[in-house]
């Protein structure tokens, strides 16, 4: 890079590596400041003395990465990777797309990513493969190429990564860079879930439990949902409550319903929230207890589900489990109907009508009355021919 001295304006090259650090002016050895480049990435102090070798020089990146042996220093850890990886190292080449992905050690660049990505994909690094296919599915550092997506894909897959497989199915599920083809989907799905991938198991009780790409099959549908809730899938898991809950490929049972939903739930699915209140609320699979139905209401409702957004107001206009609010059950209601809830729109014209939480107003009853009877609400339709 060219710098001009501060003090005799003489114009100097210094190399790039001395960026960020001060030199001396070879014409009046005064000090120079030597400026960063921007992006560039700067050689740690002392990391110049290590390995020569590929191997040895990606394991130093690792131990740094992870603070093994040594101080924690992510600049470093990327310094050692990337000297392994120009070498044409693999696993460094994809460490350091990693790196630029997350921006660890080095400023964010998914362009960057995606280049090195390439570099270890081409090697027949299989991680790098499905990464690259993920960068090119999403747009990712490149712009969105379902095809070539999947042709990375396809060589992950063909390693045996479960990952790539069941993205793989995925894309012949929804025909993304290929012709859609379920009986295809649901090889691949059924690769990665023989391998133990949850989110491919739960893509094979998915197509057993909708005849897609096999004949329809309930209790093989329940075999692969519960593999999946089994190792934490929360999807699974709301869906195999729901088998116990409405015995569809098990024998009903409401207690192991309600098992499942409160795994479910706890890991933040709103549905398994919804469903899990309602147990609570009748006292289906527990003991009736309003207190928890409202706290699991809450937070489904505080996520927009409707359904949940409509029970709570019911909560609030009762007194169940939470003190009696009509105005908290008004607030409720009309975030439901909002959304399109036809019980929370019928309540909410009631509630308009009789004053309930609001002052009363008959147009407004009318027009909650009216969308709810558009969605075939009949208790909505007998409340507009009264009116």
């Amino acid at each position: 890079m060219k710098v001009t001295c501060p003090h005799c304006s003489a114009p100097l090259v210094v190399p790039d590596e001395y960026a960020g650090q001060v030199g001396q002016c070879s014409m009046c050895s005064g000090e120079v400041p030597i400026p960063e480049i921007p992006g560039a990435v700067k050689t740690p102090a002392g990391a110049a003395d290590g390995p020569t070798d590929p191997m040895s020089q990606y394991q130093l990146g690792c131990r740094y990465f992870k603070g093994e042996g040594m101080p924690q220093d992510h600049e470093k850890a990327v310094y050692w990777f990337r000297q392994s990886a120009e070498q044409g190292f693999a696993l460094a080449q994809n460490k350091l797309a990693q790196r630029y992905t997350r921006g660890e050690g080095v400023p964010k660049d998914l362009s960057e990513a995606v280049r090195w990505f390439r570099m270890a994909a081409e090697q027949g690094y299989v991680s790098a493969q499905h990464d690259l296919g993920l960068c090119y599915a999403e747009g990712i550092g490149t712009k969105k190429n379902p095809v070539e997506a999947v042709k990375w894909y396809l060589l992950a897959a063909e390693q045996g990564h479960p990952g790539a497989q069941n993205k793989l199915g995925q894309c012949y599920t929804r025909g993304m860079g290929v012709p859609e083809n379920k009986v295809e989907a649901t090889r691949w799905f059924r690769k990665a879930a023989e391998e133990g991938y949850a989110p491919a198991q739960y893509a094979m009780g998915y197509c057993y439990a909708n005849g897609s790409g096999v004949e329809q099959d309930f209790e093989e549908a329940a075999k692969w949902y519960r593999k999946a809730a089994r190792q934490g899938d929360m999807n699974s898991q709301h869906v195999l409550g729901q088998c116990y809950y409405g015995g569809i490929g098990v024998t009903e049972d409401l207690s192991e319903a309600v098992k499942w939903y409160t795994k479910a739930a706890e890991q933040g699915h709103v549905a398994a929230q919804l469903a899990l209140g309602a147990c609570y609320f009748s006292g289906e699979g527990t003991e009736q207890d309003y207190t928890e139905a409202a706290k699991w209401y809450q937070k489904a409702a505080q996520r927009g589900e409707p359904g949940a957004q409509f029970m709570l107001g019911l909560c609030y206009a009762a007194g169940a489990g939470v003190p009696q609010d009509l105005a908290a059950a008004v607030d409720w209601f009309q975030k439901a109907a909002g959304r399109g809830n036809a019980d929370a729109q019928y309540y909410l014209g009631s509630y308009y009508q009789q004053g309930l939480g609001v002052e009363t107003n008959l147009e407004e009853a009318k027009s909650w009355y009216e969308k709810a009877a558009a969605q075939g609400h009949e208790e909505a339709k007998a409340a507009l021919a009264e009116m």
